[in-house]
This record gives C-alpha cells, structure tokens and sequence, in this order.
C-alpha cells in the first residue's frame, strides 16, 4: 500500500511539472503571436487547456505535500459539525481537551429500541467528540471541473475538427457536468463522526446513522480493505447494513467479520490516538485496542 502511494505520489507529480512546462510554452507562444490562425480566441482556448488543469494540479501537489509534512494526515482544520446547532458547534482540538480525564465508566449493557437513522444528535450536549472531514478538496475539484466545462464548451462549437472528436467532446463534458454534482454534493455534507457518552453517531451522504452504546459489544479501529483505517463496531444485529453503499460512504457490513465498518478515519482530519482517547473515555471497556492483542 505505501508503493502504490508513493507511486500516485510521483505521477501527480511529474504530471503537474509536465503540464506546468506545457503551459509555459502557450504562454511563450502567445507572447511571440505564433498561434495559426493568430486570434484572441485560439490564445485564450490555448492557454486554458494547460493553465486550468495546470491550477488544479498544482492545488493536489500543494495538498499532498501538506499531507506528507503532516506525517500521512490530511491538513489540519476547525470543522464544524453539520446539522448542529451554533451553539454545539466545537473544534477537534475543543473537543480533545474537553474529553474529561476520569476513569472510563462502563455504559450499561441492556438493549432497549434502536433506531438505525437518527437526524437528531444522540449525544447530550458537551459531551461528545466530533471528527470532520474537510471539503475543501471537494471545493477545489468543483472548480476544475467547472473550468473545464466552460473551456470544452467554448472549444466545441467554435474549434474546426470533425464531428466525431465534436461528439465525444460533447460527451465527455456531460460526463464532467454529472461528475462535478456529485463532487458538490460531497462537499455539503462531508462525513462527521461524533463519540459521547451515549453512543457513536455518523453524518454521511447516504444518511445519519446512530450507535448507542447498548447496542455495541465492542469497538475496535483497525484496517480493512486497500489499508485504510476504519472504526469497526460488533453489534447487534450487524446484517442490517448493507454489504456496500453507492456513494462509497456510511456504514457497512463485513461478512468475515460479522461486523460492521462505521467510519472510515482517513478522511477525517485528526489524528488515530484521539479517536481511540474518545473511544476509551466514552465506551469504556468497549474500545479493544489492538496493539494489545485484543483483536479478534
């Protein structure tokens, strides 16, 4: 997993340095007005091709190297959780430091009636954690996508190229229309992970969904498929979730398991141990960690 990531590392790379000399020269060639035919309209067509590409490029490296100094993390932010109100809203690093310091105390194991989907917050105020996903990225692939729209719908009527490239380019725009929605639904409603005294509650696309603790025998974060951290809970009846969502988020069965992944953690920005530190102070005995060897 960390070849390939080095690898995709090294593509973004050396393609936004290929793109950026490509830019270079329309810029040098609009300069020196050696573009056939001559006109406003090939120039700026021209340049757009390698600067919007080039722009959003240069923004991934800028992120992937913020990521790499942040040993592996994604950028540091103040997120505030959705669908809470002004005067709940509180920082990661807020919420780290209001985790109280006492033992953990064991929430009680009888099961009463759980509701899987819960839009209200399960969580009595000011006593919760909450991890967010930040959607700049999202934001910033929206406005590639946008620019690119823009530029391939000028380039369409206006370029003279046979009606078939016409076609595809026409196709391929649509595609960037649908594509640059669904980028935009990501970044209204980033995933929210939020651990109290209650129970554990997710904010995604597909849905809110709700954990209480008395339905949890355990909890556990460890990694699943392509190495990717996840927060994995043994519950009560885990088949109700499905095996896979649509949108690729919310929570989801694991046959081998017999249990079910909550939340993906690398998308939230913080760190593992402050996830754990919540686990251990709100679930008690719940939380199995392990580098303890309590992993089934």
């Amino acid at each position: 997993m960390r070849t390939w990531k080095w690898i995709g590392r090294s593509l973004l790379w050396l393609v936004t340095l290929v793109v950026g000399v490509c830019e270079i020269g329309a810029i040098g060639i609009t300069v020196t007005g050696q573009w056939e035919p001559n006109t406003v309209t090939n120039a700026v067509i021209g340049n757009a091709c390698f600067g919007v590409p080039f722009i959003g490029l240069l923004w991934l490296a800028i992120w992937d190297l913020r990521r790499l100094s942040n040993d592996g993390q994604p950028p540091r932010r103040s997120p505030t959780p959705p669908q809470a109100p002004p005067e709940h809203r509180r920082t990661p690093r807020a919420e780290a430091a209001s985790i109280p310091k006492e033992p953990p105390v064991e929430p009680p194991r009888e099961h009463g009636d759980w509701v899987l989907s819960r839009p209200d917050r399960g969580n009595p105020p000011a006593e919760y954690a909450a991890f967010a996903a930040s959607s700049g990225m999202y934001w910033t692939i929206v406005g590639v996508n946008t620019l690119l729209v823009i530029v391939l719908a000028i380039i369409i009527p206006t370029a003279h190229i046979p009606l078939i490239p016409k076609a595809l380019l026409g196709l391929f725009d649509a595609f960037l229309i649908f594509a640059t929605i669904g980028f935009a639904n990501m970044a209204r409603n980033p995933t929210q992970l939020e651990i109290g005294r209650a129970g554990i509650q997710v904010y995604s696309r597909s849905g809110t969904y709700w954990f209480p603790w008395q339905a949890l025998e355990s909890v556990e974060i460890m990694r699943l498929e392509a190495g990717t951290r996840h927060l994995v809970g043994w519950c009560s009846n885990p088949e109700l979730f499905p095996e896979s969502t649509s949108s690729g988020e919310g929570p989801r069965f694991l046959p081998n398991l017999n249990a079910v992944a909550i939340c993906p953690l690398n998308t939230l920005h913080t760190r593992r141990h402050l996830v754990a530190r919540a686990l251990h102070t709100y679930g008690g005995n719940r939380y199995r960690d392990p580098s303890k060897g309590l992993s089934r």
